[in-house]
């Protein structure tokens, strides 16, 4: 099948038929046709180029009209993930294969229909969109737009892409084409509720369940394979809670998935990767090829702070297994292998890791109460013990880091240092 609309007219497109509304052409409102094309064939059954940045240009006004009410302009750092997805799990031979959800087209008009064998009734046919129909990206724009990128980065490449390696070989769409039942015209309003139905009428997954069934994300691949590791420091000490973001009441586990999460992605990549899970990290140290190393350098970092810590490592009364500890943790990690890496030297790290572990994390310091919350006297000891976490956000955790960084001695080696930094080393 050509990749050009204008190729198209007189071309049929195999597809499946099916209605809603009814079972045949004659009790049916809508109907739909799934068929599969490639980026370039979807583009060419549009007849226009549907991404976001074409809508201001488009020459028909009805059709810009028709995407502005309809459609959402997709986010770069979505379109980048997309375009990460399509490199790394749709290529040929992927370490995982991956795949994606049908997009869906909308029509304003009806279509022509041949069924197999001829029969009108049949479920299996071929499919004839009207040149003068209007044709509008119902659900997919993000995917097909990231698609559309990489596929014109390869038309600028010098030496050009050769054309069966591209990656418009690599996979194609599965396509639902909507359009209105013979005698049941459709508006655009009524696109523009399927658009809202396909869109917004869906229950989103618990942070913590898509956590348990995502196998395709590196930094979660890690967290599981640290936390399930029956040899590994986690194991030791009760294992890895993955029921919700923190620990139950009754739990015995040594720290909750989301928690290790965050610890993993600021070990690897830093605190912008960790403040947010939807940060886009360009060039990440955590890839396949550097999955194993990382994973033994993680669990070997964590059994130093066991080793040095003796009981109290896996004591919850301790902070530096609260959500914020472990997320200090993780950073701690991060300045030894990759933001003072050239400065430290094995020794360096060994008196880090020693002032690390030697930290008072006791919820009766009284520098850690200032910065977290709100202390109360504790008639047992007598002494004022953190009572409430009532501080909370970015300014509380760099407070917590740069309080941890300075008793290890590692602000010395942070050329700028923060207002924070200032006033803890004051």
């Amino acid at each position: 099948m050509p990749d050009n609309f204008a190729d198209m007219v007189g071309t049929s497109v195999p597809a499946i038929r099916g209605f809603f509304g009814g079972t045949s052409p004659k009790t049916a409102r809508l109907q739909f046709f799934q068929t599969s094309l490639t980026a370039k064939q979807v583009k060419g059954i549009l007849g226009h180029d549907p991404r976001s940045r074409t809508w201001r240009k488009m020459p028909d006004p009805e059709l810009r009209e028709m995407y502005e009410y309809l459609q959402r302009a997709t986010e770069t750092d979505r379109t980048q993930g997309l375009q990460e997805y399509i490199n790394q799990r749709l290529r040929p031979n992927p370490n995982i294969p991956g795949a994606f959800p049908a997009i869906s087209i909308g029509l304003l008009d009806a279509v022509g229909w041949s069924g197999d064998g001829g029969r009108e009734e049949s479920a299996v046919g071929t499919l004839m969109i009207p040149v003068e129909s209007k044709r509008i990206l119902l659900d997919g724009l993000g995917r097909l737009t990231a698609m559309l990128n990489l596929l014109d980065e390869e038309d600028q490449a010098k030496p050009p892409v050769a054309k069966d390696q591209s990656r418009n070989n690599w996979f194609s769409f599965p396509v639902t084409i909507y359009a209105p039942a013979p005698g049941h015209p459709v508006s655009i309003e009524d696109l523009g509720q399927l658009f809202f139905d396909f869109n917004y009428r869906q229950k989103q997954v618990k942070k913590s369940k898509a956590m348990t069934v995502d196998k395709s994300d590196l930094h979660i691949r890690m967290a599981n394979a640290i936390g399930e590791d029956s040899s590994g420091v986690v194991i030791r000490h009760g294992g890895m809670y993955k029921k919700s973001a923190t620990l139950g009441g009754n739990s015995k586990e040594l720290v909750s998935q989301q928690h290790l999460l965050k610890f993993v992605r600021g070990a690897c990549e830093g605190r912008k990767a960790q403040d947010s899970d939807k940060a886009r990290i360009d060039e990440p140290n955590l890839h396949d090829q550097s999955f194993p190393e990382l994973r033994q350098k993680l669990e070997d970092f964590l059994v130093g702070v066991e080793a040095r810590m003796g009981p109290r490592f896996e004591d919850h009364e301790l902070l530096h297994l609260s959500s914020i500890g472990w997320q200090v943790l993780g950073l701690v990690f991060h300045d030894l292998e990759y933001r003072f890496a050239e400065e430290l030297s094995e020794a360096d790290k060994a008196v880090v890791m020693d002032r690390l572990a030697a930290i008072d994390w006791s919820k009766y310091n009284a520098e850690l109460i200032r910065i977290l919350g709100e202390g109360n006297l504790d008639p047992t000891t007598g002494r004022n013990k953190l009572a409430r976490f009532t501080k909370l956000g970015r300014e509380t955790k760099d407070g917590f880091l740069k309080y941890v960084r300075h008793e290890c001695g590692l602000d010395q080696y942070d050329t700028e240092p923060t207002q924070a930094t200032a006033e803890v080393t004051a």
